[in-house]
This record gives C-alpha cells, sequence and structure tokens, in this order.
C-alpha cells in the first residue's frame, strides 16, 4: 500500500533566528534519522514537486514541507552557522504528537507550565502555548527562546521567565497587545486589575504599542496608571440613549469596593487615546441610576506640572455611574472628546470637568464634539461640562438634564480665550444651559455661542437660558450670541433666555417661544458696555411678538426690532442708544421740520439720534 505524503503542520513552516526573527535565506537540511543520509520532502501532498535540500528560505522565513515517515532536520543562517532549537530535531510524520509544527514548537498548556519548563523539559528554541489559564481562553501563543538576553523581568505577557531563567519571547507580529495575553479573564467576577496593569506597563516605553481589550467584563479594583503615549480600545462601548449593555462589549467594571479615585489615570505629555469601550461603576445601570461611586473619573488625563498633555483623545467611550466622565488637567487645546456618552453621574459632580490643575500654565478645553449627556432632572449632577480653561469648542453635542449644561468658569489665575459653543441641543435642565462666568481679576474674552437648540427648564427659579455675566461687566468681553432657538416654558419672573453683563457684546437673530410663564427674551444687566441687540424675535405661546415685554434693558444699548407689533410711542426705550431701530405701530412726525416721534399715528420706523426717537421723515395721520 501506498503511504501518501502527510502534512508537517503548518505546512509552510517558519522558522526564526536566536534573536526571534524570520530566518531569511535560512537552509533546512532533512536527513534519515540517525545519520547524514538525505531524504526528499515535498511541495505537496501528492508527492509531485521535490523540495531542493536544503531548502533555501524566503525572505519571511518559511517554506512549503510535506514529507511522509520519520526525518531529522538541520537548520542553518545564511553564514551556514547552525540555528539552536532546530537542529537535530526528530519528525514522524506518522504521529500527530511528533509532527513537525510540535517538533520545531512543542505544545505546552498553559503560561504557568511554560513558568515551569527547564532546558530539560522544553529543549526546542520555539513553543506554542496553549492558553493563559486553559486552552484557547484569549492567552494562547507562539513564543521563542532569545538565548541572548538574560536580564528581562517577566512581564506575564510578552516575557516569560521559564525554571532554567530563559527568556521566552511572545511572537505578536507587531500588533497591539492583547489584555488576555497578561491573564485578563473578562468574565465579570475575576480582578483583573494586575493583569491589565501590567499589559499597559508593557505596552509603554521606547517602542509604545496599543493595548487592546476585546469583548468581556473585566474588573477593576484599582487606578490602572499611564505614564507615556498609549492607545488603549476595545470592540463596542455598549451604548444607548439612556441605557448600556453589559454584554457584547468591551466593560471596564468597577469592583463594588473601588468607590473612590480614577478609574484610568494618564499623566503625560503625549498623545493618549481612548475608544470602543464603557466603563462602568456598576451593571445594569441607567441614566435615573443612582451613581455607586463616591469620586473620581473614569479617565483622567493630565500634563506633568509645569506643562501639557497634547493631542489626547477621547472617542466613543461609554462612562456609566463613574463619579465623573472625563477630566482634562493641564491639557492642550488639540485635545478631543468626541461620541461619548454619559449617565449616572455622581450628584454635585460633573461629567466633564476641564481644569489648569491649580497653577499658571494655561490649559485649553479643547473639542468636544457629538456627545451625549444624559443627565438626571431629577437629582443633584452639577453640570454635564465643566470648563475653567478656554481655547475650545463645543459642539453637536444633546444636553439633557443636570442643573447645568456647560460651565464656563475663569477662577484658575489664567485668562481663557476663544471660547466656541455652537449646534448643540439643551434640553430640561435645571438651572441653566450655559453659563459663562469669572471670579476676581480673571477675564474672559471672545466668546461666541450660536446655532443651538433651547427647550423646556423644569426649574422655575432658572435664571437664563444662556448667561454671560461678569463681576465687572469689562471682565468678559467680545461676546456674539446670535442664531439661537428657544422654546421653552419658562414661569420665573425674571428668566429670560439670554441674560447679559459685559463688553462688546452681539445679541442678534435669535427665535424664541415662551410657551408659558413671565419671562423675557433678553436681559441686559447694568453695567454692560458697547452692547447691541438686533434682530430678535420674541414670541408669546400663541405666536405673537412681544415687544417691550421682550427686553429688560438695564444699560445703554443699540436695540433694533423691525417686526414686533407691541412697540408704542409709549414704551419706546428711553435708554436705548443712540442709533437704535424700532417700529412703533402709532407712531407719526407733525412736520417735516419736526421729526420727533408722537402718538396717534399708524405706524412708523423710529430711529434713535441725540437721545431721542425720530421718524426718517414727516409723516402725518
Amino acid at each position: 500500500m501506498t503511504v501518501l505524503a502527510s502534512l508537517l503542520p503548518p505546512a509552510r513552516a517558519v522558522f526564526f533566528d536566536s534573536n526571534g526573527n524570520p530566518l531569511a535565506g535560512g537552509l533546512v537540511y532533512s536527513f534519515v534519522p540517525g545519520g547524514t543520509t538525505p531524504k526528499t520532502t515535498w511541495q505537496d501532498a501528492g508527492e509531485t514537486t521535490a523540495n531542493p535540500n536544503p531548502i533555501v528560505l524566503d525572505a519571511s522565513g518559511s517554506c512549503l514541507l510535506y514529507g511522509a515517515g520519520n526525518y531529522q532536520l538541520t537548520v542553518e543562517d545564511g553564514l551556514g552557522n547552525s540555528v539552536p532549537g532546530y537542529s537535530g530535531v526528530t519528525v514522524d510524520t506518522l504521529s500527530p504528537v511528533l509532527a513537525i509544527s510540535t517538533a520545531i514548537a512543542p505544545a505546552v498548556a498553559t503560561i504557568a507550565a511554560l513558568r515551569l519548563a527547564t532546558t530539560s523539559t522544553l529543549t526546542q528554541a520555539q513553543c506554542s502555548v496553549l492558553g493563559y489559564y486553559a486552552a484557547a481562553d484569549g492567552g494562547e501563543g507562539q513564543f521563542w527562546y532569545a538565548s541572548t538576553d538574560t536580564t528581562s523581568a517577566d512581564n506575564g505577557g510578552t516575557i516569560i521567565v521559564d525554571t532554567s531563567a530563559r527568556r521566552w519571547y511572545r511572537m505578536t507580529g507587531g500588533a497591539p497587545l492583547n489584555v488576555r495575553w497578561f491573564g485578563a479573564k473578562g468574565n465579570a467576577t475575576t480582578d483583573d486589575t494586575a493583569a491589565i496593569q501590567a499589559c499597559i506597563t508593557a505596552a509603554q516605553g521606547t517602542n509604545p504599542r496599543s493595548v487592546y481589550a476585546p469583548v468581556g467584563q473585566y474588573v477593576v479594583s484599582a487606578t490602572l496608571n499611564i505614564t507615556d503615549a498609549l492607545t488603549i480600545y476595545g470592540d463596542n462601548p455598549g451604548i444607548g440613549p439612556g441605557v448600556t449593555t453589559d454584554t457584547n462589549c468591551t466593560q471596564f467594571l468597577c469592583a463594588s469596593t473601588f468607590t473612590t479615585g480614577d478609574v484610568f489615570s494618564a499623566t503625560t505629555l503625549y498623545s493618549c487615546t481612548f475608544r470602543d469601550f464603557q466603563i462602568a461603576g456598576a451593571t445594569g445601570l441607567a441614566f435615573s441610576s443612582a451613581c455607586p461611586r463616591t469620586s473620581g473619573a473614569g479617565i483622567h488625563i493630565t500634563g506633568p506640572t509645569g506643562h501639557v498633555n497634547m493631542c489626547s483623545v477621547v472617542d466613543h467611550v461609554c462612562f456609566s455611574g463613574v463619579a465623573g466622565g472625563v477630566q482634562l488637567t493641564r491639557c492642550q487645546e488639540n485635545n478631543l472628546i468626541r461620541s461619548c456618552y454619559f449617565q449616572a453621574w455622581a450628584n454635585n459632580s460633573q461629567a466633564v470637568y476641564i481644569d489648569n490643575g491649580s497653577t499658571s500654565v494655561e490649559s485649553g478645553m479643547g473639542q468636544i464634539t457629538e456627545n451625549h449627556f444624559f443627565g438626571n432632572p431629577a437629582s443633584t449632577q452639577v453640570s454635564c461640562i465643566d470648563a475653567h480653561c478656554g481655547y475650545g469648542a463645543v459642539r453637536a453635542n444633546k444636553f439633557l438634564g443636570a442643573q447645568y449644561g456647560l460651565r464656563v468658569i475663569a477662577d484658575q489665575s489664567v485668562n481663557i480665550g476663544s471660547v466656541i459653543v455652537a449646534l448643540n441641543s439643551f434640553e430640561e435642565l435645571t438651572a441653566q444651559s450655559i453659563s459663562v462666568t469669572q471670579t476676581g481679576t480673571v477675564s474672559i474674552a471672545s466668546v461666541i455661542i450660536s446655532d443651538n437648540q433651547f427647550s423646556n427648564i423644569t426649574n422655575t427659579g432658572l435664571q437664563a437660558h444662556i448667561s454671560v455675566v461678569g463681576a465687572p461687566a469689562a471682565d468678559i468681553s467680545d461676546v456674539d450670541i446670535s442664531g439661537n432657538n428657544f422654546y421653552s416654558h419658562l414661569t420665573y419672573a425674571t428668566a429670560s433666555f439670554i441674560a447679559v453683563t459685559a463688553t462688546n457684546v452681539s445679541v442678534s437673530n435669535n427665535r424664541g417661544t415662551i410657551t408659558g410663564g413671565s419671562a423675557y427674551g433678553v436681559i441686559v444687566n447694568s453695567g454692560c458696555v458697547d452692547i447691541s441687540v438686533l434682530d430678535n424675535q420674541w414670541r408669546a405661546a400663541g405666536g405673537a411678538l412681544l415687544g417691550t415685554t421682550g427686553y429688560l434693558i438695564q444699560a445703554t444699548t443699540v436695540l433694533r426690532d423691525l417686526l414686533s407689533t407691541a412697540f408704542t410711542v409709549a414704551v419706546l426705550p428711553i435708554d436705548a442708544q443712540n442709533g437704535s431701530q424700532l417700529y412703533a405701530t402709532d407712531g407719526q412726525s407733525t412736520s417735516s421740520t419736526n421729526l420727533t416721534v408722537t402718538g396717534a399715528g399708524s405706524g412708523v420706523m423710529a430711529l434713535r439720534q441725540r437721545g431721542a426717537w425720530f421718524t426718517p421723515g414727516a409723516i402725518t395721520g
């Protein structure tokens, strides 16, 4: 009976030098065992194409290798030097236990078993570990013996030291480091903190690598520390409006004893990226759940003292039941928080907190875009975002619940500049949607709040949807509030869509409907300087335009409202600044020489000049 050639798995065998590099140009000799008689190997199972003997390995250190019966191998590098671990290996292709793949790289059951290996029990230069704790548990992989390394420590995943003090290096092929290679189980019960930290530590340094956490629930009981550039990513954050899932996603789950401190803490000058996973304070949480943690951020990125972190990214991460979601301390304006979901953060806390770290280093807010903040209107969550620095933009986010949507606060000894708030949606905040304030001598310059949408506020004591208030007004300057739309039920007597105490301000082209209660469209507080309120439209619930009841003007203001039918001559504001324009529904002028607006007419454009209201020309009747 003809014995067909059997596959010497893997059919394309790969050989490595003593440093773990592919043995490009190496030579593989095959002999009858026990001597120097050559024996043919094949490139196919039908034995139609014989290999040369020796085989010259390709640039990947590989070759096609089929054979039948027993073989003894000798392997040399391109210079004719014998390669330890291969030479003298005996192969019997009729016995799967001694197939060439296991003869070259014998199977070792677990990482623990590899640590117990000795020069007597494991003689080859490669081995195949079947799993970290058990076969195919995610920790499996190929290892090679680095004979030139006698000092590296066992790091639990990519370098394993056996009983004979040999260093076994995992063959990663340059891939990201997998937390399961370091023993993380992701089973929602085992504490994976040490394994994940070991993976992070191994990924940093002179040759930084990414860290990958596949689908699973990884229990964390202490802060995971990052000190260099790093990317950490998972498979899916398990995110959705008002609900998160604990399965089919990558979840870092805080242990019940881990209620304070940051989950991930990165202190470095260099870029860190976090994406596609979830951080949860407990399982099964919803937006209205009480936060199980009392302090600490899910991700805290900090620039070293005296310096700023640059270009870090938090992208597509879900924060559920973490005291605070993201905290940026001493970070640059090119950092990014994007497409994240925040729910069930702690009372008296913020989903995003950005500050200078109590130093004089000028930090940046960065770019905060396309996130969803699902606060609980029944809670005392302080805000969705607190920023104690400027130089950034808040764009296209959804704010729901909490007391404040966005607070920009200049109170840390560093002046703030360039704040852009645009294209966001604010709903059911209980205090203010946007608040811009400063204290002491710290100032804010260049604030743009435009094209945002605002709906109901749930607190009758609301002061304003948009509040820009300096103390004094001169400490907040160059403010543009334009193109915003308001649809809100306001019942507090001095509530407003917009309230301003600042210098060099334009409030223009905003639209609002007061669906109930008594409130103003714009309040210009005393102390304002160089302010114009132009072409805004404020309507009552029935759609009628509001005139004087749409404004509370307490400082000299350029006011233009050409559409309202509620301004009569009797209520034309006497403190409007020269250059103001209003339509007086009953206005007229009596002659071409006396253009002062008087009542009892059929309506006229009123222009504020020389401290009085005039018409463009004589209009009577």
